[in-house]
């Protein structure tokens, strides 16, 4: 009988040292890419992506990471044109309004649900 090696087990950690985290928790680089997409939905780099003319079909296979980070590196790779790289940030400073509208509208709904059970409670409790 042979003597077989036993295997161990790697694990493999980025270098979190040259990157940022992220609001959610996540981690991106702290280049053009990751500091103007930071925030943004994947379906919103996708579509910065495809009015780029990068084919993001081709990604629907991934998970939603992954697609965000394969289509993060090939907009890093056009992001060398400047016009490209004016095009990425006005599509990226666009969604972050849009993002940033919908939250305080999201906000604004909150508040005013809460005030309404607040009313509601106040007078159940004077009849």
């Amino acid at each position: 009988m042979e003597a077989v090696a036993e295997v161990k087990k790697t694990t493999i950690r980025p270098n979190t040292a040259a990157m940022v985290r992220g609001a959610g928790g996540s981690f991106h680089k702290a280049d053009f890419i990751g500091e103007t997409l930071a925030g943004l939905t994947v379906e919103q780099v996708m579509t910065i992506a495809d009015s780029l003319g990068i084919d993001t079909g081709k990604y629907g296979h991934l998970n939603k990471g992954q697609q965000r980070m394969t289509v993060g590196n090939a907009l890093r790779k056009i992001a060398n044109n400047e016009v490209a790289k004016e095009s990425i940030e006005l599509a990226a400073a666009g969604f972050r309004e849009d993002n940033e509208l919908a939250a305080s509208e999201l906000a604004a709904a909150k508040a005013a649900a809460k005030a309404a059970k607040a009313a509601a409670k106040s007078t159940a409790k004077a009849d």
